[in-house]
């Protein structure tokens, strides 16, 4: 009985073991996927991206754009302009990071930190003169503390301090507008005033400044104490800011009591002779130091210059990124390649189907005899001149044209014929998406028009364009003496009223339930190229897959979906 109940112990906390793994399983593993999906999406939308700016580089350099990886690649490494910025900024950096040290060493960082805040604390006083005078006793102890303040940056109270601190203010502006100058003047001035300062430094009259600097800290904070008792402290809060900037002040003065200063002034020293080592190298590199400081690339020329060949594979899928030139070469589109095989083995089936259709090729063969009609009409204007009749038929024949032109039968026959040659030519993921999206439409109105017998459209306009040739016919009739080469519309009637009724006629392919599934698998291949598809993570978990989208034009899909 021990025995059993011992097992059933044992099995009972084994259970709970694979009970715990499981569920830190469940819990860690879709983290693990949606972090995966999320560097997959970022990382092509980057490298995307970065091919564009290479090729726009490109572009500039040999005024075309090329789909050629290698010659791209090339061109960018032997160019030296980007290679250039990329020193300049390199030379920015080690110029920053030496004067950031510098002003950080503890005994020229707290001097810097004692003059900027009694300075404020100077401005501070003056600024609220107006509500002092309020109080005849705080106004006359405003104006004393102001002085008092004065004195501890005189030249002849504190010739070596008041050095000190110039030189340090003047540093530390040079350190925030460093980009205004340029390198070697940036270089030379750091150089000048860090070897000026060795000169003050040592003799830093500090343990007078300090004696001075306690007695006034305490008369500030009686001051403000003061002032907090009045009304003043309702319209103003000098008294916080004298006690926050005294505070600062202060610390300081005591931070510098506690270390080594002669250790600090060594390094100051040393610190010195980096900036002159570093301004010699400034002047044998005129070229690129001459040029006004850069702390970083721009972020296009960060992606040219560092671009590589793994940037021109797709880590969804390990396969390129397409690249596809506009057919005037004007410009280039970079495509995601994720799922467009998987797109093209979805829509071949239905592009072959729509193929088929019958009544597809009569309404571009429509098109294609208004247009000939058209241009029978302007040659014949060029052969018979100043006819006001003649020009105002060619004007109407026109009207129709682009009203048949413009109209939703001929564009629903257009997109399902661009949408058979899309799939048949193109490998670019939003072309075939559109492709879809407009077959699936024309789809839906080729459906209305055959199961309803809706050719009221058609009708018109054809009645209308006979009318036309039949007055134009009359028109060149009544002409005396028409040129031999000119010949009336006796045929054209015919063909147009022929073709109308090749449109009309049912075949399979207009079959409503046929034209409803084929729009129903049109809509359901659209969802999939909007939406990706799902793959299985260790049996149970999925992995969302999709296109990353492109860049056309300096435009992002990604950021224009948002």
């Amino acid at each position: 009985m021990a025995t059993n109940s011992a097992n059933g112990s044992i099995l009972y906390k084994i259970l709970i073991v694979v009970l715990v793994v499981v569920l830190i399983f469940i819990i860690l593993i879709p983290a693990e996927i949606w972090e995966q999906e999320n560097l997959e999406r970022t990382s092509a939308q980057y490298n995307m991206t970065s091919i564009y700016e290479a090729e726009k580089f490109y572009h500039r350099k040999t005024n075309q754009y090329t789909t050629d990886k290698d010659k791209l690649l090339k061109i960018i490494r032997e160019d030296s302009t980007l290679k250039q910025v990329q020193q300049l900024v390199n030379y920015t950096q080690a110029l920053k990071n030496k004067l950031d040290a510098y002003l950080n060493i503890p005994y020229l960082k707290n001097l810097l930190i004692i003059d900027q805040n009694i300075a404020t604390i100077s401005e501070d006083l003056v600024k609220n003169e107006r509500w002092f005078k309020s109080s005849e006793e705080i106004l006359s102890k405003a104006e004393n503390l102001g002085l008092r303040l004065l004195s501890l940056n005189n030249e002849l109270n504190y010739p070596n301090y008041t050095e000190t601190v110039n030189i340090l203010d003047t540093l530390y502006q040079l350190r925030r507008d460093l980009s205004d100058y340029n390198l070697q003047t940036a270089a030379s001035k750091c150089a000048d005033l860090s070897g000026r300062l060795n000169t003050y430094l040592p003799g830093t009259e500090f343990e007078d400044f300090k004696t001075e600097w306690d007695e006034l800290f305490s008369e500030l904070t009686s001051f403000r104490k003061e002032v907090d008792q009045t009304g003043i402290s309702k319209q103003t809060s000098v008294a916080a800011r004298i006690r926050e900037f005294g505070g600062k002040v202060d610390k300081s003065v005591q931070g510098i009591t506690k270390i080594d200063r002669a250790a600090n002034i060594k390094t100051v020293e040393s610190s010195s002779q980096a900036f002159t080592e570093l301004y010699s190298t400034f002047l044998q590199d005129f070229l690129i130091t001459g040029r006004r400081a850069l702390y970083k690339l721009a972020i296009e020329d960060s992606m040219v210059l560092y671009i590589s060949d793994e940037n021109f594979l797709s880590s969804g899928n390990g396969q390129p990124y397409i690249l596809g030139l506009f057919s005037d070469s004007s410009d280039i589109k970079v495509e995601s390649p994720m799922l467009v095989d998987e797109l093209l083995e979805k829509v071949r089936p239905l592009a072959e189907n729509i193929s088929t259709f019958e009544f597809v090729p009569h309404y571009v063969a429509y098109l294609d005899s208004l247009r000939s009609i058209h241009k029978k009409g302007m040659d014949i204007k060029k052969r018979i001149r100043r006819n006001i009749d003649i020009t105002v038929m060619n004007k109407e024949i026109e009207e129709k044209v682009d009203k048949y032109y413009n109209g939703s039968e001929y564009n629903a026959a257009n997109d399902l014929t661009t949408f058979v040659d899309l799939v048949g030519s193109s490998r670019s993921y939003s072309d075939l998406k559109n492709g879809l999206e407009n077959a699936r439409n024309a789809i839906s109105i080729f459906d209305q028009i055959y199961s309803g017998n809706l050719f009221t459209n058609i009708d018109s306009i054809n009645s209308d364009i006979l009318g036309d040739l039949e007055e134009y016919n009359s028109i060149l009739t009544g002409i005396r003496r028409l040129p031999k080469d000119v010949q009336i519309f006796e045929n054209e009637p015919g063909q147009l009223n022929q073709i109308v009724s090749n449109m009309k006629q049912q075949t399979t392919s207009t079959k409503t339930e046929n034209l409803k599934e084929l729009q129903s698998q049109l809509e359901e291949v659209l969802l999939f190229a909007t939406k990706g598809k799902s793959v299985r993570i260790y049996g149970i978990f999925e992995k969302s897959q999709q296109n990353y989208g492109y860049v056309d034009r300096t435009v992002k899909s990604w950021e224009e979906e948002e």
